[in-house]
């Protein structure tokens, strides 16, 4: 009964959130019942918990792309956010890796540039937060944006390709939000 619950309310959130999300917001929600490939557009590779970790703290890096459950993501809504002054709230969501359980994370909660994204055991807090944002629906581009803010400026920083890397292994990191293809990524879906 609590399962179909929690569903339910996750099903209520999700349409209210699709209709209250204003076009000029270019949000998406994402289904929370699939698992999702994050895939660069600057280099065409996926996130990957390097080796497979299962721990607290395992890098989340750059890979080429093979399908297996350590590059596989689902989005779980938690709560809505306003991530601009003058946007109303919109869904954000944790990114539960399908091998670890574990969520993708900025490093201790540093919303300083250039801090290492991980896993860590899925809390809900800010580092652990992130909004899909359309970058060009005709290609199905997303932005993910943290929800850290530095204190110092108004916005936020963007999941991002280290300097635009295109070696596989590189720990993938967060940065001002920009428009540049090192904050691109495609998400496909994956069956359940």
């Amino acid at each position: 009964m609590v399962t179909f619950v929690k569903r339910l309310a996750m099903v209520v959130a999700l349409v209210v959130a699709a209709l209250t999300v204003p076009s000029s917001a270019q949000a998406v929600v994402p289904r929370d019942n699939g698992f999702y490939e994050i895939r660069s557009r600057a280099n065409n590779l996926c996130l990957d918990v390097y080796g497979f970790s299962t721990a607290d703290g395992g890098a989340v890096v750059q890979w080429p792309c093979n399908g297996a459950a350590n590059q596989q993501w689902r989005p779980l809504f938690v709560k809505f956010c306003s991530p601009f002054i003058s946007i109303t709230q919109m869904p954000c969501y944790v990114w539960m890796n399908k091998h670890s359980g574990k969520c993708l994370d900025v490093q201790w909660g540093n919303a300083a540039s250039r801090t290492k994204i991980w896993q860590w055991r899925c809390d809900g807090n800010n580092a652990q937060l992130w909004m899909p944002r359309y970058r060009n629906a005709d290609r199905a581009e997303y932005q993910l944006l943290s929800m850290l803010s530095d204190g110092q400026k108004k916005g936020f920083k963007c999941l991002d390709v280290p300097y635009v890397s295109r070696d596989p292994g590189v720990q993938q990191w967060i940065f001002d939000c920009n428009s540049t293809v090192a904050q691109t990524y495609y998400l496909p879906v994956f069956k359940r």
